[in-house]
């Protein structure tokens, strides 16, 4: 799993996580490679928002370059169930949000990103 649990709320109902996104190695409709629109989108953050950046060398890199993105999300822990099955929960989300919820905003994001033209 590649996530970070950044804080909890005061109460613990809540976490902040962040999890590490494949950027799919495709190209959009105008022929742009996914990476590019991301590391030419001004709003996409190319350094981690982990405090402190505590990330390995190959993370920073896939950052920098675009291949990887990291998605913020805040997930509930308010429910009765035992730590381990909450636990399992969050790292059901994560994977539903890495491999499937996180690629799919990519692409509708930028799937036009880069057209170009003067009209008719």
């Amino acid at each position: 799993m590649d996530y970070h649990v950044l804080r909890s709320s005061n109460n613990g109902d809540h976490v902040n996580v962040i999890v590490h996104v494949p950027v799919p190695v495709e190209d959009n409709l105008a022929g742009k490679s996914l990476p590019v629109c991301v590391v030419e989108d001004p709003e996409e953050l190319l350094v981690t928002q982990l405090p402190g950046g505590h990330l390995s060398t190959g993370e920073d890199v896939s950052l920098a370059n675009g291949t990887l993105v990291e998605y913020p999300f805040i997930f509930s822990m308010n429910d009765d169930k035992p730590a381990e099955q909450r636990k399992t929960a969050l790292e059901d989300r994560v994977t539903v949000i890495r491999d499937v919820a996180g690629p799919r905003v990519l692409r509708k994001r930028y799937w036009a990103w880069g057209f170009e033209g003067s009209g008719s």
